[in-house]
């Protein structure tokens, strides 16, 4: 075989390895989360694939790392940002509440803001029975307690998705308990 040749056939088998190499999904940025004592405020930024924000320990937390020092009674709201991906907000390690300020209603909660960049939002019910209510205003996490409170009013939302979890459940879409 002559030297030329060889060389071709190398190339010719090196290149697509190398192409396909360039082709690899590349790996989903992943979110950073902030508190800032001073506003009460979480701040989250949604990396490129999912995203989860739960309660550990009464800590609130952001892919199962705490976010800074934000706690469910020293923090009021939590500020989430992408321009794309999916945030879950998950309650199956309880409710993001009381907060750290009381509302008028006299049941107190963390207030969900921001916006997604046409992402996902992914709402997974508690363990216990749920009362979730949606609507074009946002979204009631505790319309039983709570009633005509919005919770969570993000914007940029492509699609939405709410796993009540294995309680006796109750989730409506209809604009209900003020979610409009």
């Amino acid at each position: 075989m002559h030297a030329p040749t060889r060389l071709r056939r190398i190339a010719s088998s090196i290149l697509p390895t190398v192409a396909l190499i360039g082709l690899a999904p590349t790996a989903a940025q992943s979110a950073t989360c902030t508190f800032d004592s001073s506003t009460a405020t979480v701040s989250v930024s949604v990396g490129s694939g999912t995203t989860t924000l739960s309660v550990s320990a009464g800590n609130v937390v952001a892919d199962g790392s705490p976010c800074g020092s934000a706690t469910v009674t020293n923090a009021d709201t939590i500020d989430a940002s992408a321009t794309g991906g999916t945030l879950v907000i998950d309650l199956s390690g309880g409710p993001f509440a009381p907060g750290q300020k009381a509302e008028a209603s006299g049941q107190s909660e963390i207030e969900f803001t921001g916006t997604l960049g046409s992402g996902v939002l992914r709402i997974d019910g508690s363990p216990g029975a749920d009362t979730i209510a949606a609507g074009t205003d946002g979204v009631n996490l505790n319309a039983e307690e709570n009633a005509d409170d919005v919770d969570v009013t993000i914007t940029g939302v492509a699609s939405m998705v709410v796993n009540g979890g294995n309680g006796n459940d109750r989730l409506t879409w209809d604009g209900r308990e003020g979610t409009g």
